[in-house]
C-alpha cells in the first residue's frame, strides 16, 4: 500500500506506523526482517523475470542481499583483472563500466541504512516498500551478472547496441525513487511514534498528577500545618469564649448599642458582593473594650451563617498574650486556620519551604493571599488590641488587605473576602479602601432603680445579637 494511501485516523492507530502487527502472519522470520524481505523480493522477482535456472539457483543461494552483492563485485574484479586494455577503447563500454561500479557502490552503501529501518520499523507496509526495493536491486545485479560474464567481444558490441542510459539508467532510477519512498516511510514512523510517546508521557504525568501528586501536597500541607502550629496559639474558640465571657460581664451602659444606624452600615457592607474591608471604631469611652464586643458579638453571630470564618481576638492568659509577640504571628495565626479550615488542599505553586522561610509582613501576606484561593468566601476577624504597640509601623493592615483584594483579582481568582479590623489605626489609609462603622455607648448608669437592671440588659443583648444575626446572614 503506498504512503499516501495509508493514514490512520485515531491515536490508536499510530502504532501501526512503527510497529509490528502481532495478527500478520506474514512475518515468518520477525528476528530479521531484512532476510525475510529478500527470500520475497528473490522470490517475486524469479517468478516473473524469466532468468535461468542456473541464475535463479544462485540467488537462491545466497542468504543477503550483500551476498549478491559479493558475488558481482568478485565478478568485476575478475573482470577488471582479465580484461584487454582494448576493451577501454570504446566510449560506451567505459562509460558502462564506470556506472556499474557507482550504482555498486550506492547499493552497498544504502543497505544497512534500508536494514536498520527493516529493524526498527517492522511494519508490513515498511517490509513490502523494502521488497520492492530489493527486487529493483536484484534486477540491476543480475544484469551487471550476466554483462561480465559474457564474452570480451559480446560486452564490446552490447556497449554499443545496449549502452548504460537504456539498459541499466532505468533500473537505477527505480532503485533511487524507492529508496526515497522508503525514507519518507521511516520519517513518518518515526513521527508517529514521537507522537506516540508524547502521549505515553502525558499519560504517565496524569497519573504523577492523579495519584502522587495529592500524597506530595498532603506532606507538603502536613508540613506547613505542624510548622505554622508550632507556634502554639490558643485555640481560636477559646479565644472566642474568653472574649464572650467578657461582654457577658459588661453592665449596658459600658456596651456599644445596635441602632439602626450600625445595622443600616453593617447591611451595605456584607451586601457588596466583592471583597472589603469595615474598620470597627469606639467611643470616646473605653473603646478597646467596646470593639472587642463588638468583634466576639458579630463571629458569634456569624457562625450562623454558611460562610466561614477565621479570627484573631484577645486570649485569656498572660501566657497566650505572650505567643503573639509581632503582627506577622497574627498573620500565621490566620494562615494556620485557613489551613486548617480547607485541610485537603495545598495551592499549587505553595510548599512548605515557603512558610518556613517567610520572616516579614508582606511575605505572611502574600502566603495569605495564595491559600485563599482554596475558600470560596471568607470572613476575618482581627483585633488591634491583641497585640497593642507591637502592630507594624512599615504596614498598613488596611492597604495590605486591599492588596490582597486586587492580587485574588487579577489572578482570576473569585473568593469574596470580608474583613473586619478591630481599633485599627485609618489615618494613613485611603478612605476608598475600607467602610468606617463607629460604635455608640448606651446611656444610664445601669442600676436596677433606672429601669436597666440585669434582665433588661440581657434581653437588649439578645435582641440586638439576633439583629446582627439577620445582617449577617446577607453574606450567605
Amino acid at each position: 500500500m503506498a504512503l499516501s494511501n495509508y493514514q490512520p485516523q485515531t491515536a490508536a492507530d499510530f502504532s501501526k506506523w512503527y510497529q509490528r502487527d502481532p495478527a500478520d502472519a506474514t512475518f515468518s522470520n520477525v528476528n530479521d526482517p531484512a532476510k525475510q524481505a529478500y527470500d520475497e523480493a528473490v522470490r517475486q522477482f524469479t517468478t516473473h523475470s524469466g532468468l535461468a535456472d542456473g541464475k535463479i539457483l544462485l540467488l537462491q543461494s545466497h542468504n543477503t542481499l550483500s551476498d549478491v552483492i559479493n558475488t558481482v563485485e568478485s565478478l568485476r574484479t575478475t573482470y577488471e583483472t582479465k580484461s584487454p586494455k582494448s576493451d577501454k577503447g570504446v566510449i560506451n563500454h567505459e562509460e558502462l563500466v564506470v556506472q556499474f561500479a557507482k550504482g555498486i557502490s550506492k547499493i552497498a552503501d544504502a543497505l544497512p541504512h534500508t536494514e536498520l529501518r527493516s529493524i526498527l520499523y517492522p511494519t508490513k507496509h515498511m517490509q513490502q516498500s523494502i521488497q520492492v526495493l530489493y527486487a529493483h536491486i536484484i534486477s540491476f545485479l543480475t544484469r551487471a551478472m550476466k554483462w561480465y560474464q559474457q564474452p570480451s567481444w559480446k560486452r564490446a558490441v552490447s556497449s554499443i547496441t545496449e549502452p548504460y542510459a537504456l539498459r541499466f539508467k532505468d533500473i537505477l532510477e527505480d532503485i533511487a525513487e524507492q529508496s526515497r519512498r522508503i525514507d519518507q516511510l521511516a520519517l513518518a514512523a518515526s513521527q508517529a511514534e514521537l507522537r506516540d510517546m508524547h502521549r505515553i508521557i502525558a499519560s504517565m504525568n496524569n497519573i504523577l498528577v492523579e495519584e502522587i501528586s495529592p500524597g506530595i501536597k498532603d506532606i507538603q500541607l502536613s508540613i506547613a500545618l505542624d510548622f505554622v502550629n508550632k507556634t502554639r496559639f490558643i485555640e481560636p474558640e477559646a479565644s472566642l469564649r474568653y472574649c464572650r465571657f467578657l461582654s457577658n460581664r459588661r453592665s449596658e451602659p459600658k456596651r456599644y448599642i445596635v441602632d439602626a444606624q450600625l445595622l443600616s452600615t453593617l447591611q451595605k457592607w456584607v451586601a457588596i458582593d466583592y471583597s472589603s474591608t469595615i474598620v470597627i471604631k469606639g467611643s470616646s469611652l473605653r473603646v478597646p473594650a467596646q470593639c472587642r464586643d463588638f468583634g466576639a458579638d458579630l463571629i458569634y453571630c456569624a457562625k450562623d451563617s454558611t460562610v466561614p470564618l477565621i479570627w484573631a481576638l484577645e486570649a485569656a492568659s498572660g501566657n497566650d498574650r505572650e505567643q503573639i509577640s509581632s503582627a506577622t504571628d497574627i498573620l500565621k495565626y490566620l494562615v494556620f486556620q485557613v489551613l486548617r479550615l480547607n485541610s485537603n488542599t495545598l495551592p499549587r505553586g505553595l510548599n512548605a519551604t515557603m512558610f518556613r522561610t517567610a520572616g516579614t509582613e508582606a511575605e505572611w501576606f502574600e502566603l495569605l493571599t495564595a491559600i485563599l484561593s482554596t475558600v470560596p468566601r471568607l470572613m476575618i476577624v482581627v483585633d488591634a488590641g491583641l497585640i497593642g504597640e507591637r502592630l507594624s509601623d512599615d504596614i498598613s493592615w488596611i492597604e495590605a488587605f486591599s492588596r490582597v483584594f486586587d492580587e485574588l483579582r487579577l489572578r482570576n481568582i473569585r473568593t469574596i473576602v470580608k474583613v473586619v479590623l478591630l481599633n485599627f489605626d485609618i489615618s494613613v489609609a485611603c478612605p476608598t479602601q475600607f467602610t468606617t462603622l463607629n460604635l455608640r455607648a448606651a446611656r444610664g448608669k445601669g442600676r436596677v432603680g433606672s429601669g436597666v437592671g440585669r434582665g433588661a440588659t440581657a434581653a437588649n443583648k439578645r435582641k440586638a445579637q439576633r439583629n446582627l444575626r439577620t445582617t449577617l446572614r446577607t453574606v450567605a
